[in-house]
């Protein structure tokens, strides 16, 4: 089986809020290539809204820098 070649990712200012409730506040991430990660916290801190951010499958109105290399 061939490995997948993922892409570096870099996260810049990642914010997300739901009503007054702000989950993620500058969240600044390096993803580097071919490397694994881990996320961790107590429930509510804002694990799964991080991944949806980072999926683009959570839409919001901060603007919010993504690239990838």
């Amino acid at each position: 089986m061939e490995a997948i070649d993922f892409p570096e990712v870099k996260v810049h200012n990642l914010s997300c809020s739901f009503e007054s409730n702000e989950v993620l506040h500058n969240i600044n991430i390096n993803f580097e290539k071919n490397k694994f990660y881990s996320i961790l916290g107590p429930n509510g801190s804002g694990k799964t809204t991080l991944l949806k951010k980072l999926g683009k499958t959570l839409e919001s109105e901060e603007k919010n820098h993504f690239y990838r290399k």
